[in-house]
């Protein structure tokens, strides 16, 4: 794109999202520089996907984010589960505090060793922010036994709809409809 169609461009697409921005000339000028070889198409994708992904939230179009493509930043993963905890074994103020426990929640890239020491800050944050002794303690993870979680709920619906027809295969498809009113039989005694 030359130099005229980029000012069309920040002009009619890019100043109604940042209505408040106004570009200086030199700014415009490394709008053309920066995409100098880009199509409208191109800067528009990018423009769209940068202000839906937390670009609106700014008080101007950043143009690094924009020349290179932007990325959603995205966080690690978290562990939803955790087998460490921090526990309170002894607090003279309050005595309701012994025996409660803090899951310590790490990102998932986490060896145990990490988790172990990301256990440790927080067990000393614990005693610094809410007194008493604190340990660290962990359990076993239970054993998969097949019976929880979405590979036996999958199972459980195969084999539910799989079989005969009952009431619980037709509230899986949708098509369950109770039938009657369930509290016509009920007696109410004010």
């Amino acid at each position: 794109m030359d130099s005229s169609e980029i000012r069309l461009f920040l002009k009619e697409e890019v100043k109604p999202l940042w209505p408040k921005w106004s570009p200086s000339e030199p700014e415009i000028r490394i709008w053309c520089e920066t995409f100098a070889d880009a199509t409208w198409e191109d800067i528009l994708d990018k423009t769209k996907a940068y202000y839906r992904d937390g670009g609106s939230k700014r008080q101007k179009p950043n143009i690094k984010d924009l020349s290179v493509g932007h990325k959603k930043r995205t966080r690690e993963p978290w562990n939803d589960d955790t087998t460490i905890y921090c526990e309170c074994v002894e607090y003279e103020k309050n005595p309701r505090l012994e025996g409660m426990r803090r899951g310590v929640f790490t990102p998932t890239s986490y060896d145990r060793e990490k988790q172990m020491q990301a256990a440790e800050v927080e067990r000393e944050r614990l005693e610094a922010r809410i007194g008493g002794k604190w340990i660290v303690r962990t359990i076993k993870p239970p054993v998969d036994d097949g019976l929880r979680g979405p590979p036996a709920s999958k199972k459980a619906r195969e084999l539910i709809l799989s079989g005969p027809d009952s009431r619980e295969k037709r509230f899986l498809l949708g098509d369950y409809k109770p039938e009657g009113n369930i509290f016509e039989d009920t007696k109410w005694e004010y």
